[in-house]
């Protein structure tokens, strides 16, 4: 029996400030009429620069709404203290791994290595066709709950990878009632990553794909 995980990679972005150092302009006795014009032409260039500076500032708002329109199409994390729900389709094969499981039935692990820390699974509902697993996770006093429904769907696909056509069924998961992507699985590749063929984004744009295989 074969239970698809999805793996969400997340990435650490670093950014860093630095200033640079101030010039100061030393007042020198002696100098001529040709240094004082040269100031006074450095002023003048300085003052007809600051409307570019202001037209800079302009364009601000722009890239502000391109920021918004790509949060608004990523799907939104649940805030905290909420429950994040993900939905999954799995085939009906799939869903027999589940038949000896009735709502109430948990199981619930510990940490040795990190005291007053656990983790629970539990069944809140089932359904003919859909179970939905609440997960809580303790760790010292801080609590992540999210809850995962499998709904069985035999939905299948041909996929082109490694040089040949395989049969495939699909997985789809869904975040907050967002689609997050697909994955394919195939009988006809080793169950080393759960007979993975390719996973697909939200847009339908390979993620992953599989190149070769063998024994």
């Amino acid at each position: 029996m074969r239970v698809h995980a999805f793996h969400l990679v997340l990435g650490l972005l670093l950014a860093g400030l630095c200033a640079a150092p101030s010039a100061h302009a030393l007042n020198i006795p002696g100098v001529g009429e040709k240094t004082k014009k040269e100031r006074r032409r450095k002023e003048a260039k300085t003052e007809e620069a600051a409307p570019a500076e202001a037209k800079t500032e302009v364009t601000a708002p722009a890239e502000t709404k391109k920021e918004e329109a790509a949060a608004e199409e990523a799907p939104a994390a649940a805030p905290a203290g909420e429950v994040q729900k993900t939905e999954v389709t799995i085939t009906k094969e799939a869903f027999e791994a589940y038949k000896d499981v009735k709502k109430g039935t948990f199981v619930e692990y510990a940490y040795p290595a990190m005291p007053n820390s656990k983790m629970r699974y539990e069944c809140v509902e089932k359904t003919a066709d859909s179970i939905t697993i609440l997960s809580t996770t303790d760790m010292a006093g801080t609590v992540q709950k999210g809850e995962a429904k499998y709904v069985v769907k035999d939905e299948s696909a041909k996929v082109e990878a490694a040089g040949r056509s395989f049969d495939c069924t699909v997985s789809e998961t869904k975040v907050g009632g967002v689609s997050s992507g697909k994955t394919y699985y195939s009988k006809q590749v080793p169950a080393l990553m759960g007979g993975l063929v390719k996973t697909e984004d939200a847009g339908g744009k390979p993620s992953m794909v599989l190149t070769s295989y063998g024994e």
